[in-house]
């Protein structure tokens, strides 16, 4: 099955920056959100796999930042490769790739 990047217009998730990209480790992910609102922000291998949940539950309306250090769920850096950062609420989602090097 796999994730498939995905380049939409949304109401209330505005675009996903991650810098650097391609990145060695850390990873600076920034979005924008219309208004405050439930959401969870993960990252995906490209299998679908979920690697990382970076963020679940209430986020201010605005500039949002999240930093991810390669590091999985299980507290197990992950490979070098490409993984998908996925940004969803109840209405919208939002796909960004991230490639890691290592």
């Amino acid at each position: 099955m796999g994730v498939k990047e995905k380049s939409t217009t949304l109401k209330n998730l505005n675009k996903i920056k991650i810098y650097p990209n391609p990145s060695n480790r850390i990873v600076h992910i920034s979005f924008c959100l219309t208004k405050s609102r439930n959401i969870r922000c993960s990252i995906y291998d490209p299998t679908g796999r979920k690697v990382k949940t970076l963020l679940t539950g209430s986020a201010e309306s605005g500039k949002c930042s999240i930093t991810w250090d390669g590091i999985d769920d299980n507290s197990i850096p992950v490979k070098a490769g490409v993984y998908f950062v996925i940004l969803k609420d109840k209405q919208e989602t939002l796909k960004k790739k991230l490639i890691l090097l290592k």
